[in-house]
C-alpha cells in the first residue's frame, strides 16, 4: 500500500513537472514574439497612407505629398 501511495505522488510530481515546463516554454514564445505580434496589429490596424507618410516624413529631401501621389499610383485597387 505504501508503495502505490509513493508511486502515485511520483507520477503526480512529474506531470506537475512535464506541465510547468511547458507553461513556461509557451511563455517564452509568447514574450519572444510580442513584438512581432504588435507590428502585425499595427499594420492591420493602420491605413497604407499613413504608413507612407510616416515613412516620408522621416526623410526632409522627398516632398510627402508628391511622393504619395506617384506611390500611391502603383498601388493596385479594385474596381467597383
Amino acid at each position: 500500500m505504501a508503495e502505490a501511495v509513493s508511486s502515485a505522488y511520483y507520477t503526480h510530481d512529474v506531470l506537475l513537472s512535464v506541465a510547468i515546463a511547458l507553461a513556461l516554454l509557451v511563455g517564452l514564445v509568447l514574450v519572444a514574439n510580442a513584438y512581432t505580434v504588435g507590428n502585425c496589429v499595427q499594420a492591420l490596424l493602420s491605413s497604407h497612407r499613413g504608413n507612407l507618410q510616416k515613412a516620408v516624413a522621416a526623410h526632409d529631401v522627398v516632398k510627402s505629398e508628391g511622393y504619395l501621389q506617384v506611390a500611391l499610383a502603383f498601388i493596385p485597387t479594385s474596381c467597383k
